[in-house]
């Protein structure tokens, strides 16, 4: 068992709680070494987990739904993604308003300021939760991040930040390059502002391509407009540096 093995891994490097709370551990590692009586929950299957409070089963929510106890933060992540954090159906086409009430509502919940005096096992998962719950957010939020998340659950994940020659066509690498071009060698900011709106309206051409690819369970194609929309994407926030420092 998981809770045996980290006991022994404890007990052979004589590591005491202060100690084992400065190692690099994953949080459910280092909380089943420091709090063993609760770790009930790792009790996990295909349907659900149980709490480690009141040994309940639920489908991993972040609050128990029986004793309302804030859950274990790798237990639920590691079997839902973020879309279904959110309580929503995975798809590209989704509204800020579809996202924002139920963020706030979580972050109610579960903002660590409300469990201040609890057990340092609730404080801890209240910060992972709400760290979580910010990530998933903010990735959701933007269509680009979104759009690479998506491709990633999908098995079609980017394999860098950098997009080079080998994921990108030859026309898209002369385009962008002519851009860069644009971008470098003008110093007028009304023409850059022009320039900033062409962008935006290629980005939007990209997010509805993109969410037409999604649509079809294209992911090839779908990676293909999420590649082009990263260039441009970086480009309009070289651009926007640059007519901020012109306008100073």
């Amino acid at each position: 068992m998981l809770h045996q093995s980290l006991h022994k891994i404890s007990k052979l490097t004589k590591l005491n709680k202060a100690s084992i709370r400065k190692t690099v551990m994953p949080l459910c590692a280092i909380q089943n070494i420091l709090y063993p009586s609760s770790f009930k929950h790792r009790d996990l299957s295909t349907d659900g987990m149980k709490c480690w409070n009141c040994n309940s089963s639920h489908t991993y929510e972040l609050l128990c739904p029986s004793c309302n106890r804030v859950q274990c933060t790798g237990c639920t992540s590691n079997q839902i993604n973020y879309f279904q954090l959110f309580k929503l159906k995975e798809s590209f086409d989704i509204s800020r308003n579809s996202l924002k009430p139920y963020y706030l509502k979580l972050q109610t919940l579960l903002h660590p300021d409300k469990f201040a005096n609890t057990s340092q096992l609730e404080k801890d998962y209240s910060t992972t939760q709400s760290a979580l719950i910010n990530e998933a957010y903010k990735t959701l939020i933007e269509p680009l991040k979104r759009g690479l998340y998506m491709l990633k659950l999908n098995g079609y994940e980017l394999e860098s930040e950098v997009v080079d020659s080998e994921t990108a066509n030859q026309e898209l690498l002369n385009d962008i390059f002519m851009l860069n071009f644009q971008v470098d060698d003008c110093d007028d900011i009304t023409e850059l502002q022009e320039i900033s709106t062409d962008i935006e309206i290629d980005i939007e051409n990209d997010i509805q391509a993109i969410n037409e690819a999604f649509h079809e369970n294209d992911f090839l194609a779908a990676k293909s407009h999420l590649i082009r929309m990263k260039y441009r994407s970086n480009i309009k926030m070289k651009l926007d540096d640059k007519m901020l420092d012109l306008s100073l």
